[in-house]
């Protein structure tokens, strides 16, 4: 079977844009018969909100799926259906330092992340909005 990561990697239609100064855009196609619509949901499949989580990651990372550190919003607006492209938009705003009272920070402060503001579209709808601090290529 395969995973989540994967099954959003094959679903990727590269290669990530820089469309501005840190402002990233890529498609994603998820057809019918991709594994992330097993079970979610019988008779009305509809894209999970962790698959759109990745693929934002994913472009974050230009191609590369950068881990999650913290989802600080997430708002899901409409459902993502078998065979719609969505498009990722994801701008890169910040660096994130370490939370107080962490490991990192007892250690000297390391980074935490970098903040991402996405976007996700089907056509011109916006379908998805989040703010996610991902772990920099690098970090754990």
């Amino acid at each position: 079977m395969k995973s989540l990561a994967d099954a959003v990697m094959e679903a990727w239609r590269g290669p990530v844009r820089e469309c501005a100064p840190g402002v990233l855009e890529t498609e994603f196609l998820f057809s019918a018969g991709c594994p992330v619509f097993s079970g979610h949901f019988p008779g009305k499949p509809i894209l999970p909100g962790v698959a759109q989580i990745t693929a934002a990651a994913c472009t974050a990372g230009r191609g590369e799926l950068l881990p999650v550190r913290r989802i600080e919003r997430c708002k899901f607006l409409r459902p993502v259906l078998p065979g719609e492209t969505i498009r990722v938009r994801a701008e890169v705003k910040a660096e994130v330092g370490a939370r107080a009272g962490t490991d990192a920070c007892k250690d000297g402060g390391r980074r935490e992340g970098l903040r991402v503001n996405v976007r996700l579209f089907v056509g011109e709808e916006n379908c998805a909005s989040m703010t996610l601090v991902l772990a920099e290529t690098g970090q754990s």
